[in-house]
């Protein structure tokens, strides 16, 4: 949902997933409104929260602001500021605007001035933001349909695979089917490019006397292993991959060694969703976030590592047997307990935007 806000138009997200805006609101709040909360860390120029509101029933952008927090500075200043109900928007201390009203973040419709640090660093944001991609539909059903015209992706659910694989030139090709020769018997992946743009993609695998097969008559297995051994080769501004049960169609043998493989070869970063107890004992402790639902249906997160009862087995098993080994109300009472909201924002409304709330945000405390 960032991403298509950041592109402009937030209700994409809602549109692609079939999704109706009012049906997906809270049941625990009494606003209709989508918040984020975004923090960035710069080399050497202290953070960057970006915030925004999203109305579930306006779909337009009710609320956005950046704040900066220098290094060894206290107090955030206020980078950006639009506000729906006051149809106003300040950017830095140079431009204000009247009567601007947004489906998605006004910084893809600003033109933001090229001589300014902050200014940079709000473009980087919204770039970062734009290059965001989400695969957690992934679906071998849409993998076997045929696909045409130019993506620097294989889309959402896959979709776009044959021509993401079409457009890409020898040398990239030969990358995934390396990638994927480690972990399946594979020979070669063939393209060929028909009238209208329509691609055909022919799989060869690796045993005598076999030819090639189209998607259609791939296992669900092989097409998720040609989509995961294809994201290193999508584009270089790639910035967040998000996959949903990483797990799923993958022999558990070769699961870890595979993630390893697209993580390390790829550009970006890497957010991935399971439920196997085996893949999450490849990952570091300190790279793992645990959500459960609380008793009134909330959802709480921790760290692995903030969770003390885990670390201390740690010396005797993997993170996935201590998951897997811990009786589920065991590990809602830690969670609850290690809940990290009350200390990372302690907001009392959806629509506050104030430096205090701001300051706890970037720098962890509690808001006065």
């Amino acid at each position: 949902m960032v991403g298509e806000f950041a592109r402009g138009d937030a209700s994409k997200f809602f549109v692609d997933r079939g999704w109706d805006y009012g049906g997906v609101k809270s049941q625990l709040e009494a606003s209709a409104t989508f918040r984020a909360d975004l923090l960035f860390e710069t080399e050497n120029d202290g953070r960057l929260l970006w915030q925004f509101n999203w109305g579930l029933r306006s779909a337009k952008n009710l609320r956005e602001v950046v704040w900066h927090l220098p290094a060894n500075a206290t107090t955030p200043t206020l980078q950006l500021d639009h506000n729906r109900t006051r149809t106003d928007f300040r950017l830095l201390d140079s431009l204000r605007l009247k009567g601007l009203l947004t489906p998605g973040s006004v910084l893809a419709f600003v033109r933001l001035p090229s001589d300014d640090d902050i200014a940079c660093k709000l473009r980087e944001i919204s770039t970062w933001a734009q290059n965001i991609t989400s695969l957690e539909l992934l679906s071998p059903t849409a993998m076997r349909r045929g696909a045409r015209g130019d993506t620097h992706d294989i889309g959402t659910r896959g979709e776009r695979l044959a021509s993401f694989l079409g457009r890409l030139d020898p040398r990239s090709k030969s990358h995934i089917v390396a990638r994927l020769r480690r972990f399946y018997p594979i020979r070669n992946i063939d393209t060929v490019r028909k009238r209208a743009g329509w691609v055909d993609v022919k799989i060869a695998e690796a045993f005598r006397g076999l030819r090639g097969i189209t998607p259609t008559h791939a296992s669900d297995g092989l097409l998720r292993l040609v989509a995961l051994c294809a994201i290193p080769e999508f584009h270089e501004k790639t910035s967040l991959v998000m996959l949903d049960e990483i797990e799923d169609g993958i022999e558990p043998h070769i699961l870890p060694e595979l993630v390893e493989a697209i993580v390390t070869e790829s550009a970006a970063q890497f957010i991935f969703t399971s439920h196997s107890p085996l893949f999450v004992n490849f990952i570091k402790p300190q790279d793992i976030h645990i959500l459960t639902r609380q008793a009134d249906g909330s959802v709480t997160t921790s760290r692995f590592s903030e969770i003390e009862s885990w670390t201390d087995g740690l010396e005797f098993l993997g993170p996935g047997e201590l998951w897997s080994m811990t009786e589920k109300d065991a590990i809602q009472r830690s969670l609850a307990r290690q809940s990290r909201r009350p200390s990372r924002l302690n907001y009392k409304e959806l629509n506050r935007f104030s430096p205090e709330d701001a300051r706890a945000f970037m720098t962890g405390s509690n808001a006065e």
